[in-house]
């Protein structure tokens, strides 16, 4: 369970956020005894004994409402979810709002904002959920309040990140890292050798290139320092992991909820090392 999955509302109580693109009733509700246990038990060590836990449950377009069961009751112990069926949204019509607003120059509420994260989830197939994960990503790109734009890639990423591709997920972090007066140039830069192009002013254009190599090579240096430190926080990770493994009967879906940084065959790797 991420910190980033866990939210506290202005009356005190916490709630846990968490998506499932399929539905299995008995795996997927003692996964979320386990997340509520450490999730109290956090709390407890802390000095803040919580007294009310929300389970909140997204459930995306591949599950149906009608297939859904949200309670468990086992006699000692109940779990009541609060649901959403991203399959009930008209994702289109969602869309078609958000490119309108953005088009006349309005701001997004906070419901539109939160469809703009959620909305690639409301797609069946993995095709378009990718589609609508990258015009998200160049929407939030356009939002004028830097802060929000940043909040809502990082939060895009979050929740998609059993479907989006390394390319795009490396692209959203440079733009992030990138301070505000960098990508103005970049943008500048791009529409300037288009214009450039078009005249056919080579000389004009040879000069800018140049000076978009000098650029670039500084920033492939940035990205390669940037690289190593998480290459040293990746080993301290897998160090954790391993830990965890070792000294924990914790399974492999759980560890990967605490370190996130790993894929399901990462985990499964370093499982065979540690029993080997």
């Amino acid at each position: 369970m991420r910190l980033d999955n866990i939210f506290i509302f202005e009356d005190g109580s916490a709630g846990i956020i968490d998506y499932e693109s399929d539905y299995d009733y008995l795996r997927q509700n003692a996964k979320y005894l386990g997340y509520i246990a450490r999730i109290v038990e956090r709390f407890r060590r802390d000095g803040n004994p919580l007294h009310k836990l929300h389970l909140i449950v997204l459930y995306t377009a591949n599950v149906k409402k009608e297939s859904v069961k949200l309670s468990y009751d086992i006699g000692c112990l109940q779990i009541e979810k609060e649901a959403g069926f991203l399959s009930e949204l008209d994702a289109d019509t969602i869309l078609s709002g958000i490119r309108r607003k953005m088009q006349i120059g309005e701001s997004l509420n906070e419901i539109e904002q939160m469809q703009l994260i959620i909305l690639p989830l409301a797609r069946k197939s993995r095709k378009k959920k990718l589609e609508t994960l990258k015009e998200g990503i160049e929407i939030a790109k356009n939002i004028a309040d830097e802060g929000l734009s940043v909040l809502l890639l990082s939060a895009m990423v979050v929740f998609s990140d059993k479907i989006i591709d390394a390319t795009t997920s490396e692209n959203v972090r440079r733009w992030i890292q990138m301070t505000k007066v960098g990508r103005l140039f970049e943008e500048e830069k791009i529409e300037a050798l288009k214009a450039l192009e078009q005249k056919k002013d080579e000389e004009r254009v040879r000069e800018l290139r140049a000076k978009d190599e000098e650029l670039k090579a500084k920033d492939e240096e940035k990205v390669r320092e940037l690289r190593a430190k998480d290459e040293e926080l990746k080993a301290k990770d897998e160090s954790f992991a391993t830990k965890l493994m070792k000294e924990t009967n914790l399974t492999d879906d759980e560890i990967l909820k605490i370190v996130d940084v790993f894929s399901p065959l990462q985990i499964r790797e370093m499982r065979k090392r540690v029993a080997g």
